[in-house]
């Protein structure tokens, strides 16, 4: 469920100063989630998302702002057909490994460790878990440093 005060809270302590483009993100976080298949995943994370898009100047779909997308102002496709681009997607098979792989890893925490986890994958800056957690960037920054060394050297 999409937690609009929370995913407001995200957005403001992030975009500070600029309501504009506070209101933009909270829209383009609620749209995100009413528009995808994963709407289980946490608030932070289309919060996040909406931050992202209000930064790069996007909006809404057929909704024009200031800001303005490089593709608005293109005389004529300069590119190649898509036959050209070479698809970088893994195999299904590597995709599910690598969700399992993750998944294993997350089982084997505790504590404080899962919560870590938890934040750091809905898309949380060290920062924002910090004050979470109530504990210092720092601290944060060394937490995520080593999880990342375990999930590296886990078998």
């Amino acid at each position: 469920m999409f937690d609009a005060a929370e995913a407001q809270r995200l957005i403001q302590r992030r975009l500070r100063n600029n309501e504009e483009l506070q209101s933009i993100a909270l829209v383009m976080a609620w749209y995100l989630w009413s528009i995808s298949q994963k709407p289980h995943l946490p608030t932070g994370v289309w919060a996040w998302w909406g931050i992202r898009k209000a930064l790069a100047g996007l909006d809404l779909p057929g909704i024009y702002v200031h800001c303005s997308d490089v593709t608005r102002h293109l005389t004529g496709w300069q590119g190649g057909d898509m036959r050209s681009v070479m698809d970088n997607t893994p195999p299904p098979d590597e995709v599910v490994s690598a969700r399992e792989q993750v998944e294993k890893f997350r089982n084997g925490l505790h504590g404080r460790d899962k919560e870590l986890a938890d934040a750091f994958t809905s898309g949380l800056s060290n920062q924002e878990v910090a004050q979470l957690l109530g504990v210092s960037p720092a601290t944060i920054t060394q937490r995520r440093a080593r999880l990342a060394a375990e999930y590296r050297n886990q078998e």
